[in-house]
Order: structure tokens, then C-alpha cells, then sequence
């Protein structure tokens, strides 16, 4: 059946043929009937029209006819809410030339707008910070010649138009004394355009077709249409691997999995908060954390001890403990400043499996891979005209490549997997760099359960991520 609603005149021209074929005697030109008949072939328009307008909602062919609630609501039937968009991160670094006075502070508070040099695109600080010139000292950057204090800030509109790279964002909108300028000193990230009806109404295509209808694929599409080319590999381990999966205690009789996550993609945070009195531990607010920069309280750096949670059921993902331990406990109203590295892609995608986002019910959670020293050591011997060290250190980067994929060694991408072959990997060694003429093995195992000096290593192929290990001693 044709989708193309009748105009009026279509329609008119209908009624009166059926009513010729019918009756033809009765006058409908003119009078009562003809009246009528126009409100009739009226509504029958409107009619048609919405009958069409509901053919194409449920054949979803031009999606860009569709109103916005509708393919929303359509969406929302099959398990999928349309993407608003997200607002870019950035780190801004606040910086003076001159030494800060004693005995003051100089303030930057929150919702300031710093900018582009053109004013194009703006962003807003979503905390205060603070520098505290009695601990002048610690602000000081002798790389730079200057004093600084970072702060992080969130476009004020989304879209990918926001992610900017670094030192382009180095105007100070909104009035601030105390200091000289203001800089990005690293890229703004994660600002995400809005999903088209178009795009949107291919996720519904998917989902009605089947299309990444398995837990598996549902998964991989999320994590990587929202975190793209930050993401190198996902393992997924579901409650029923009763050897691999460890959050069994706290499901509450629901279905879980654990999605392990290679990535490299880190954000700065800056963590601020005032003491009730009597910390000794904060827990970070980001996590899976990588490292804690520095500990401030009062503006003064402070020694600390970074935690990271160990627990099998939480260790590396947002749910994790991650904490700071102090040396001395904070009193009353004291405020502290905590500046650290997360492991960004893993704490936003946690997010995206919430509420409706979580397939069945289920509980998800994502994770980072635990890192699997392997010890390497042995002996080359070198075509006479190359130099030592540079061979052994080339060694050592292709050793680093070559965990990351035995495969295809790569330096900017890593892989799963299961098995590491000794032998595989002297030869790869011989075959890839440059001057080795021969390579004897003494060492080549995984430290934490190693039993004889040379071994076939094995992995989980999905907790586990093989990292060179610090002893490397290939001579």
C-alpha cells in the first residue's frame, strides 16, 4: 500500500466518482450535500495524513520525519534512549609570576568561565581552588617559572566541537584577582554531539532485527560508541563463570558481569572537600584511580599513602576503594585538595550500564584488567656493528610490544589473550631487532606463580594484562 496521503482535491474527486457509480441523480455540486461532502473529504485528509505518519513510524524509513518524542518513545520500547550528548572535561592551570604573598589566599571559585582566545568556546570551573601563599613553595613549577594551581572545568555546551587540544583555552572570562592567566595544559576530551534521528533509529533497527542481540555484542556497542578509539579490548565475565567471576556475595539473586576493559585513556581530577574533624582516609571520588599526584590540606602539601582497593570484587573498577591514607588527622574545617589520575573510559561506562542501560536487570560492572609482571632474562649475541645498549634497549621496547600482542606486537594497542610461548618469542626477538644474531633464554615467566625459570605462561584471557616486568635482564 502506497504512504502518500491524498490532498483534498484527491480526495473530493474520489467521493464524487463512488458516488456517481453509486447514485448519480443526487446533485452534491451545490447546497446541503455538497457542504457535506467537504467536511467529510476534510477529516478524511487529516486521517489519512496521520495513518501515513504512523506507516512511517512503524516502518522508521525517514527518521527525520519521525516527531522527537515519538522516535524517542519508540526507542525507549526496545531498550534504547536517544544520546543528548555530553560536555567536554578539561584540567585548567591558573598561574602568576610572582611569588604568592604570605598570609594570603588567592581564590579562583567555581562556575568561572575561562575561554578560547576568540571566545568561540567557553567552559566553567566545577570547583574552587585555591593557593595559599604561606605554602607558596609548593605551587611553584621551575619548568615553567611560575606558580600554579590546576582546576578542573566543563563545557558549557556539548559536542565534539569542545574537544580541544591543548593550550588553546588561555583566556580568563569571568574576573579573577590573584592571577596572570590561565591555560589548558592538556586536551579538553570527552564531548560528545548529540545522536541524530537518523543514527538513533539505526540502534532501533538493531535491536528489532537482532542485530548485537547477545550480551556480548550489546556490550562491545556501548563501551565503543561511547569511548570509540580509547578502548583497545573488552573481556566479559558473567556470574555464571563460577571461577573467574568474584561479586557472587553481592548480587541479591540478580544476574552480574564484569566487564574488563584495556585502556590507556586517563583524566585529572581534583578533589577538594573540608574536614569534619579526624580523617585519615578519603576516598577518591573517580576511580579505577592510576596514581594521587599530590595531598594538600590548608594549601600546604601534606605526606600521603595511595590504596588502591584489593578486593577481588572491586579492585579496578568504579566501585572500588580507592583511598589516600594521611599521616596526620585532619581537624575541624581544615580543606584539602587532592589532585590524581583515573582511568576515565571504565568510570564513564560504568554509567552507561545504569538503569535502562543494564540489559535484563542484570548487574554490570566494568573493570580494568589486573597487570601480570613477566620476567624476561638472557643473553644476545649482536652482529658486530651495532652498539650494546641500543640493542638491549630495543629489546626491551619490543618486548613491551610484543606483550601487548603476541600476534602483531604493537606499541598503542593491547590485546587479550592466553598464552605467551617462550620459544615464539626469542624467535620473534631474532626476526624484529635490528642486530640481535641470536637471543638464550635464562628467564621467561609470570612472577606471582612461576615454578620452573623458563615456561609456557598462561592467562585467564580476561582478568589478566601481561606487562613487562621491572627485573627485565637481558644482557
Amino acid at each position: 500500500m502506497a504512504n502518500t496521503p491524498r490532498d483534498l482535491s484527491e480526495i473530493l474527486d474520489a467521493v464524487r466518482e463512488t458516488h456517481r457509480d453509486i447514485d448519480p441523480t443526487i446533485d452534491i455540486t451545490k447546497g446541503p450535500m455538497s457542504v457535506l461532502l467537504y467536511t467529510f473529504s476534510s477529516e478524511l485528509t487529516r486521517v489519512e495524513q496521520h495513518t501515513s505518519y504512523l506507516t512511517s513510524v512503524y516502518q522508521l524509513e525517514i527518521a527525520n520525519d519521525l516527531d522527537d518524542d515519538d522516535i524517542e518513545n519508540l526507542g525507549r520500547n526496545y531498550g534504547r534512549d536517544s544520546d543528548v550528548g555530553a560536555n567536554a572535561s578539561v584540567i585548567m592551570t591558573f598561574y602568576r609570576y610572582d611569588r604568592p604573598e604570605a598570609g594570603q589566599i588567592y581564590v579562583v571559585d567555581e562556575g568561572t568561565l575561562v575561554s578560547t582566545n576568540d571566545a568561540r568556546y567557553v567552559y566553567a570551573l566545577v570547583q574552587e581552588v585555591r593557593m595559599v601563599g604561606d605554602s607558596a613553595d609548593v605551587y611553584y613549577n621551575a619548568d615553567r617559572r611560575r606558580y600554579e594551581v590546576n582546576v578542573s572545568a566543563s563545557a558549557i555546551a556539548i559536542g565534539v566541537d569542545y574537544n580541544l587540544p591543548e593550550e588553546t583555552i588561555d583566556n580568563i572570562v569571568t574576573d579573577t584577582s590573584g592571577f596572570d592567566g590561565a591555560v589548558n595544559l592538556s586536551a579538553a576530551v570527552n564531548g560528545r554531539d548529540p545522536l541524530g534521528k537518523t543514527e538513533f533509529r539505526n540502534q532501533i533497527w538493531e535491536a528489532v532485527q537482532g542485530l548485537n542481540s547477545d550480551i556480548a555484542g550489546y556490550f562491545a556497542t556501548v563501551i565503543f560508541d561511547n569511548n570509540g578509539g580509547a578502548v583497545d579490548d573488552i573481556a566479559i565475565v558473567p556470574s555464571s563463570d563460577l571461577t573467574l567471576f568474584k561479586r557472587y556475595p553481592y548480587l541479591n539473586e540478580k544476574m552480574g558481569y564484569d566487564i574488563y576493559i584495556i585502556t590507556n585513556d586517563m583524566e585529572q581530577d581534583v578533589q577538594t572537600g573540608t574536614a569534619l574533624g579526624g580523617e585519615t582516609k578519603i576516598v577518591l571520588d573517580k576511580k579505577p584511580v592510576l596514581s594521587v599526584e599530590t595531598v594538600f590540606v590548608d594549601g600546604q602539601s601534606v605526606p600521603f599513602e595511595f590504596v588502591p582497593d584489593s578486593t577481588p570484587a572491586f579492585q579496578g573498577s568504579p566501585q572500588g576503594n580507592d583511598h589516600v591514607l594521611l599521616d596526620t588527622a585532619l581537624t575541624t574545617s581544615q580543606v584539602y585538595e587532592i589532585r590524581y589520575f583515573y582511568y576515565a573510559v571504565i568510570y564513564n561506562s560504568f554509567f552507561s550500564f545504569e538503569g535502562r542501560g543494564s540489559p535484563f536487570g542484570t548487574e554490570v560492572l566494568p573493570k580494568r584488567p589486573q597487570d601480570i609482571p613477566i620476567y624476561v632474562a638472557g643473553t644476545l649475541r649482536l652482529s658486530a656493528i651495532y652498539d650494546r645498549e641500543e640493542v638491549i634497549n630495543d629489546t626491551r621496547l619490543f618486548t613491551t610490544a610484543y606483550l601487548n600482542d603476541p600476534t602483531s606486537p604493537s606499541f598503542t594497542r593491547r590485546t587479550f589473550y592466553t598464552t605467551l610461548d617462550p620459544v615464539l618469542y626469542r624467535d620473534a626477538v631474532v626476526d624484529n631487532v635490528g642486530g640481535v644474531a641470536s637471543f638464550t633464554l635464562t628467564n621467561f615467566v609470570r612472577v606471582d606463580s612461576a615454578v620452573n625459570d623458563i615456561e609456557v605462561v598462561e592467562f585467564d584471557g580476561a582478568t589478566e594484562l601481561p606487562v613487562i616486568s621491572e627485573l627485565f635482564d637481558v644482557v
